[in-house]
């Protein structure tokens, strides 16, 4: 049996100067680990893929990821994270 397959639309994205990107989306953080590699997927094409850390302290039913080495105009509302 394979293992589920991370993926989650992004409803919000966090920024600040200096800092990593942070999204957030409704998913279930099923098959994903901090330290997994994700694609980000902008009109169906990868944009970036890097590695994710899964904020633990996201409220049930959201997923929270840092991005460390996305660019912010890589990511905004509506783009797809999944497990590369």
């Amino acid at each position: 049996m394979s293992e589920p397959c991370f993926q989650m639309v992004v409803r919000q994205v966090f920024h600040l100067t200096g800092r990593p990107v942070v999204v957030a989306g409704a998913a279930e953080p099923v098959g994903l680990r901090s330290g997994d590699l994700v694609d980000v997927l902008r009109d169906g094409d990868v944009a970036a893929t890097t590695r994710a850390f899964v904020e633990v302290h996201s409220p049930p039913g959201v997923v929270a990821l840092v991005l460390p080495d996305v660019a912010p105009s890589d990511v905004e509302p509506g783009v797809v994270i999944r497990r590369a």
